[in-house]
């Protein structure tokens, strides 16, 4: 079906360079979402925390980054973890208390000082807020997905549980490196607006 709509169209925009990969589809442009910051910045409650927004599901790999709590646990027993998503995992997340779907979760991701997310529009709001994002991949596709985005060297980006708590336990003892992660993610989504991304399917629909 996307090989046939490729065929049959004009022009067309993809989202994301992984899709060149693995669908070998020649795209007049690549995105990766858009983002509107905040019209302030925010400090996070506590520095020993993270937040997980999104489905709970399989494709997110919430079970994953649970496990990845319970690692850090270990060490930081007070580690702040909250679930801002619903899905068919929910049951098995129940002693995360996670809080369902929100209206607003960026109001929710400023109160933490890291994100667990591996969906793009997460990862933007996570650096347009200042927070570092860690995201994890389960197979060669969402390695891609990940790994050839433009944000990738502003995020961490791990295969398995253990060896991101640890990534995590190391930014908490190395703050000032966070920071400047952080700061360099921040400084180049700020371009990454709606209106930015509008304004490359305007001129996809001005060229064809």
């Amino acid at each position: 079906i996307r090989k046939l709509s490729e065929y049959l169209s004009d022009g067309n925009i993809i989202v994301g360079d992984f899709i060149k990969k693995w669908y070998f589809t020649k795209p007049n442009f690549v995105i990766h979402g858009g983002v509107d910051g905040p019209k302030t910045q925010s400090k996070p409650k506590s520095l020993s925390s993270a937040i997980f927004i999104g489905r709970l599901d399989e494709h997110t790999g919430v079970l994953e980054y649970a496990k990845t709590v319970d690692l850090i646990r270990k060490e930081y027993p007070s580690f702040d973890f909250k679930i801002i998503g619903d899905g068919e995992y929910k049951n098995r997340l129940k002693r995360y208390k996670p809080l369902g779907f929100k209206k607003n979760p960026e109001d929710y991701l400023r109160e933490y000082n890291f994100a667990f997310v591996s969906r793009y529009l997460s990862i933007l709001d996570a650096l347009v807020n200042k927070r570092l994002a860690f995201a994890l991949y389960d197979n060669p596709v969402k390695e891609d997905y990940l790994k050839m985005a433009p944000f990738a060297k502003f995020i961490i980006i791990e295969k398995h549980p253990d060896v991101l708590a640890k990534r995590v336990i190391y930014y908490l003892k190395n703050l000032k490196k966070a920071e400047k992660l952080t700061k360099a993610g921040y400084e180049w989504v700020k371009s990454q607006t709606w209106d930015s991304a509008t304004s490359e399917y305007i001129q996809l629909w001005k060229n064809h």
